[in-house]
């Protein structure tokens, strides 16, 4: 998963110059949650297109992250960029706390964490 790091962060710096900031955070999220919630529909006996599914959400979630931090930047202005980016960064950590516990809920179901992740972003 950590691989997928580098050229995510690459290919937003791209796609935000070609795209906008705009259209690259609504596209990486919305394939983001598709990949996610795919993954649902696939038997577990499938492990290499569970993966494929897998990092895939993750390379478009590092997107979505990379050009959410760069709006901090861009269109906070200066007076309220540190309350804007105090705001965000709590809600990271804050899901940061609860991502274990909703990838526990896998014992249950196996597809539960993948269809609250998908549906989150």
């Amino acid at each position: 998963m950590g691989a997928v790091e580098l050229p995510g962060d690459l290919i937003t710096i791209f796609m935000m110059e070609w795209l906008g900031r705009r259209h690259t955070t609504v596209f990486s999220l919305i394939f983001s949650g598709v990949a996610a919630i795919s993954i649902i529909f696939l038997r577990m006996n499938d492990t290499v297109l569970l993966l494929c599914f897998a990092v895939a959400g993750r390379f478009f979630i590092t997107m979505a992250i990379n050009v959410g931090q760069q709006y901090i930047i861009e269109i906070l202005p200066t007076a309220g960029r540190a309350q804007g980016s105090a705001a965000i960064h709590t809600v990271g950590l804050g899901m940061a706390f609860v991502s274990p516990y909703i990838v526990y809920l896998s014992k249950f179901k196996q597809w539960y964490p993948y269809l609250i992740f998908g549906l989150i972003s």
